[in-house]
C-alpha cells in the first residue's frame, strides 16, 4: 500500500511538473524508493531484536547473526539524498549499538556497559524516527500542494 501511495504521489507530481515551472520535488518525495526499502528492513530488525531479547544467552549467536545481516542490508542501500541519509545513518548507529549490547550480554560483561550501549541506541532510534517523520511530513505537504 505504501508503494502505491508513493507511486501515486510521484505520478501526480510529475504530471504537475509538466504543467508548472520546473521545481525540484522535496527530498522526502525523492526518497520514496529509499523509504520503500527502509521501512521493511527496520521492521525486520525490530522483530529480530525481540527474538534476541527473549532468547537465552547460549542461543543468541543465531539472532545476532540475523541482526547483523539486516544491518548490512540497510548499509547497502545507496542514497545520496540528504533526507534519506538523515534516516539511514542514525538507524545504522542504532543497529550497531543494539547488536553490541547483545554481544556484551553474551560475554557476560558488566551491566553498565550493556546499559550504555542501549542508551546510545535509543538516542539514535529517536533521531532516525524524527528524520523518518520529517520525510512523511514532506510527502503529505507535497500531496496537499498537488491537490490544490
Amino acid at each position: 500500500m505504501t508503494r502505491f501511495i508513493y507511486a501515486f504521489l510521484l505520478l501526480s507530481l510529475s504530471t504537475l511538473a509538466a504543467c508548472a515551472p520546473t521545481a525540484e520535488p522535496p527530498c522526502g518525495v525523492l526518497a520514496a524508493d529509499f523509504i520503500t526499502e527502509f521501512d521493511p528492513l527496520i521492521e525486520r530488525f525490530y522483530d529480530a531484536a525481540l527474538i534476541a531479547d527473549s532468547s537465552p544467552r547460549m542461543s543468541l549467536p543465531g539472532p545476532v547473526a540475523d541482526l547483523q545481516a539486516i544491518r548490512r542490508e540497510l548499509d547497502a542501500i545507496d542514497t545520496d539524498l540528504p533526507c534519506a541519509r538523515s534516516v539511514q545513518q542514525p538507524a545504522l548507529t542504532y543497529m550497531d549499538h543494539i547488536i553490541e549490547g547483545i554481544i556484551l550480554f553474551m560475554r557476560d560483561e558488566p551491566k553498565v556497559k550493556i546499559t550504555n550501549e542501549i542508551k546510545i541506541a535509543v538516542e539514535n532510534r529517536t533521531a532516525f524516527m524524527d528524520a523518518r517523520a520529517a520525510i512523511d511530513d514532506e510527502i503529505q505537504q507535497a500531496t496537499r500542494e498537488a491537490n490544490e
